[in-house]
């Protein structure tokens, strides 16, 4: 799954910007 996000949010939660998008 391919999402946009800095290392930040995939540490915290890349879920939660790959859901939204």
């Amino acid at each position: 799954m391919l999402c946009q996000g800095t290392d930040l949010a995939r540490s915290k939660h890349l879920r939660i910007s790959c859901s939204r998008q």
